[in-house]
């Protein structure tokens, strides 16, 4: 439903360009899956392939953004000069700063960073010993000792010079950037479709790389435009960019939409080339980043074609999707690569035939190890943390994990969740509220005896696990459970284990369990089919339960 084919003209600006240099997937959002050429079709192209002018691209994607810009000029070149000083006004300056290493803003980009909103200001240019960089600015990689060129109000400007986390030059040495040479200024004309949309809306900062530093409006003038400032015909942009940027613009605007029959689905899958769907692992850093964040497309040199969420395809905007846990991720394109992204820690490669292989020649040392570290255990022999503790280090030593693979399997989350909740358990005990709200639950059924109280820790624990980590249900849990059974003068043994059991009886929702949200993305379920499901399996685990816990740890 989404793929169509779009021509290169035969005198298309374009031609030479890689498909990255061409910017159909910013500018235009589209995924190209194949360059259709007379002599040979080239299925899941790199980023790196240069277009040649007469190639038909079979892309994926909606087609709105390109009937945009083939409906007419969205800018048009205005022939006055701009000038650097037309960046300043009485309120509005330039300033030099040099970002100091503490800030660890090395290897970060001013995107991740959040810059603009951090400080509010904006960048105009980085200084690099004798470099000067002036486009494309939110992708790059910072560097110490780099130097920001940056516009902003006088307001901004002075809270930059008292930053103790910031270098603040002064006075700037604007000449070293010759911004004269990016800065053109550009027309909004009457039918242009930018007319009635804000800066944002307008994309003309992602999609195309050209940066508005101000709005000429008439008699006045808007320096350092707020995001949500809405475009009217006639407005002048002061806009910095490269010529390349420019041409690009152009280009896109002469492609041509083909109404020729689309090949098959089959024909865009062979040896070489292929679909795979993957997920989030449970220990992936990027949950919450969107993929251009994580520059999927650059890094893996793979396309996503849709994104799975909830019982629900999302096939469009992807780019700026925000990643959750559980979400399925369909991808396009050279098989080695998806063997590439097998071996990453932060996803999960669904397609059995590109997943890495288990290291098989160490399974033996690791049974050995873990059937030990279990029976010392057991047999009462050391504590559990010292046996699990020694378990891993042997693990290290014997060459069945690595450091890097102990460090990144260690739950960092639930750790710190567990010692922020650990004093709140104390603080309960000690405040006499676990006190309280076990006197409540025995006034309330302690008349009914041992088994309909352990009936009602485990409901309220199973209940709790639901929406919580079972970590933290079991430390907020316990207390009420030991002053339970000394109110009611019973071993604590039986509703200790409840409190255990409930808090992993978490089968009612897609959030009471990592274990859960995997599965969410990849089969295909929804909020419901948890509750079905999860109803009778923890009424039959509850039953379970009550008949086996009085028989193993007697009242």
């Amino acid at each position: 439903e989404r793929m169509f084919i779009i021509r290169l003209p035969q005198d298309s600006i374009l031609s030479g360009k890689t498909i990255a240099q061409s910017r159909l997937g910013a500018a235009l959002g589209l995924n190209v899956l194949a360059i259709l050429r007379p002599d040979q079709n080239l299925l899941a192209p790199d980023p790196s392939t240069e277009l040649v002018q007469g190639d038909r691209l079979l892309v994926e994607g909606q087609p709105n953004y390109l009937r945009e810009l083939t409906q007419g000029s969205i800018l048009v070149a205005w022939d006055d000069k701009l000038v650097v000083e037309q960046l300043i006004s009485t309120n509005i300056d330039l300033g030099e700063i040099k970002l100091l290493p503490k800030l660890s803003f090395q290897s970060q980009t001013l995107e991740n960073l959040d810059f603009r909103n951090r400080f509010g200001v904006i960048v105009i240019a980085i200084r690099r010993d004798s470099k000067v960089i002036r486009t494309n600015l939110e992708k790059i990689p910072l560097q110490q000792d780099d130097i920001l060129l940056v516009q902003g109000t006088q307001e901004q400007l002075n809270s930059l010079r008292v930053n103790e986390n910031i270098t603040y030059l002064d006075p700037p040495d604007i000449d070293l950037y010759n911004l004269d040479e990016r800065l053109i200024a550009m027309q909004i004309p009457e039918h242009s479709t930018l007319v009635g949309k804000n800066l944002v809306e307008s994309r003309l900062g992602d999609a195309f790389g050209l940066g508005v530093m101000g709005i000429s409006r008439k008699k006045d003038t808007i320096l350092i435009p707020n995001p949500d400032e809405i475009l009217q015909a006639g407005d002048m942009l002061l806009i910095k960019s490269r010529p390349d940027d420019l041409q690009t613009l152009n280009g896109l605007s002469t492609l041509e939409i083909d109404d020729e029959p689309l090949p098959d689905l089959d024909e865009l899958e062979s040896e070489y080339v292929g679909l795979s769907e993957i997920v989030l692992s449970p220990r992936t850093k990027l949950a919450g980043k969107t993929i251009r964040q994580i520059d999927f497309r650059e890094k893996f040199g793979l396309s996503i074609l849709a994104i799975w969420r909830q019982g629900k395809a999302y096939r469009s905007n992807l780019r700026d999707m925000v990643l959750r846990f559980g979400d399925a991720l369909l991808i396009y394109g050279q098989r080695e690569k998806l063997y590439l992204l097998g071996r990453e820690a932060d996803f999960l490669v669904l397609t059995e035939q590109v997943q890495e292989p288990p290291h098989r020649k160490k399974a033996p040392i690791a049974i050995i190890i873990m059937a030990v570290v279990i029976s010392l255990v057991i047999f009462d022999i050391i504590p559990i943390s010292i046996a699990t503790l020694t378990g891993v280090v042997l693990m290290i030593l014997t060459g069945c994990l690595t450091m890097e693979e102990a460090y990144f399997s260690i739950e960092w989350k639930a750790i710190f969740l567990i010692a922020g909740m650990l004093p709140l358990g104390i603080a309960m005990e000690k405040t006499g509220v676990a006190s309280f709200v076990a006197n409540g639950m025995v006034n309330l059924i302690g008349h009914y005896g041992p088994i309909v109280v352990t009936t009602g820790i485990f409901i309220l624990g199973m209940l709790a696990s639901q929406f919580m980590p079972n970590s933290v249900v079991v430390v907020l849990l316990a207390p009420i459970a030991f002053n339970t059974a000394s109110n009611l003068g019973i071993s604590p043994y039986p509703l200790i284990m409840a409190v255990v059991i409930a808090a992993s009886a978490a089968f009612m929702t897609p959030v009471g369990h990592t274990a859960n949200l995997l599965v969410m993305g990849p089969g295909g379920y929804r909020f419901g089919d948890y509750f079905k499901v999860g109803v009778l399996l923890t009424v039959l685990i509850l039953v379970i339960s009550l008949i086996l816990l009085p028989v193993m740890w007697p009242f």
